[in-house]
């Protein structure tokens, strides 16, 4: 079955549309997270009992794999999307402004062996919740 990755598919639009794919039956999903559970994605992130419990319950209440990816490294990200034989990649993530955090990911997406589209976020917006 072909896989597709979720840029921020823990957040609200990125959880819908993992929802989406996964009742769909076609793809295989992972979701790419800035950070999971306790585990930050940088230089010093250390992997403890919390962020491997964290990491299983989330992945178990959205029944996706969760994987931490580093945004602002590209070689770390095409490794990433080739271990898990990306085809498609979605991105969800919000402009936080400055650079779109999405630049590298596409870049990544480009020099991919085996990614054959990357969906863009053009439609993360500031909003608040009422």
């Amino acid at each position: 079955m072909p896989t597709v990755a979720v840029a921020g598919g823990t957040g609200k639009l990125g959880r819908a549309i993992v929802e989406a794919i996964q009742a769909d039956c076609k793809f295989d999903v992972v979701i790419l997270a800035r950070e999971v559970g306790s585990l930050g994605t940088g230089p010093s992130a250390v992997m403890t009992d919390n962020h491997v419990q964290a990491n299983e319950e989330k992945e178990k209440e959205i029944g996706a794999r969760v994987i931490a990816a580093d945004y602002d490294d590209v070689d770390a990200l095409v490794a990433l999307l080739e271990s898990n034989n990306v085809e498609t990649v979605i991105s969800t993530m919000r402009d936080m402004g400055g650079a779109s955090p999405d630049s590298k990911l596409i870049q990544a997406a480009d020099k991919s062996a085996c990614t054959k589209r990357m969906i863009a976020s053009l439609w993360g917006i500031e909003y608040t919740e009422q």
